[in-house]
């Protein structure tokens, strides 16, 4: 099995914990999804595997006007949370976007993530840091994080 392989097994888990600790609080989320393996690439900063929780436009758009076009809240195996914006400054110019990092290491409680993503809704501009951090290297400890992502498989 490939590190992508592994690494998205071990984490699916994970991610519909967090899923499931935003339904419990009430924090809209329609569902999770991983990059395509294909996708990712050997670069340094690329990571073994990448997935998504989905908010909805309508909850993007609610919060932040409709010159938001996109709101992502991701999870990768190298840099942990990561909120994403796509907005539009001023009509007519291009778009900008930000990545804003949680910074709460790898496998953040379930209940600190909702935090994050509690934040993000509110302003993500002012949610976590702009500096990726980087709790591991690519190809490094893999079976490490797999095993600390078990905790969250259901028996």
């Amino acid at each position: 099995m490939s590190d992508y392989d592994v690494l998205t097994a071990a984490a699916r888990p994970y991610l519909v914990a967090v899923l499931s600790q935003l339904a419990d609080e009430k924090i809209p989320a329609t569902g999770y999804g991983f990059v395509d393996g294909e996708r990712l690439t050997a670069d340094r900063a690329e990571a073994e595997a990448e997935g998504w929780i989905d908010i909805p436009t309508e909850e993007a758009v609610r919060h932040y006007g409709p010159d938001m076009a996109e709101l992502g809240v991701y999870w990768d195996s190298l840099s942990g949370w990561h909120v994403y914006g796509e907005y539009r400054t001023d009509p007519g110019k291009p778009f900008v976007d930000v990545k804003r990092w949680m910074g709460a290491g790898l496998v953040p409680e379930p209940e600190r993530v909702a935090g994050f993503i509690a934040t993000v809704l509110v302003d993500y501009t002012m949610t976590g840091s702009a500096e990726r951090p980087f709790y591991r290297g690519q190809g490094e400890a893999v079976p490490v994080l797999a095993e600390r992502l078990k905790h969250y498989q259901r028996p």
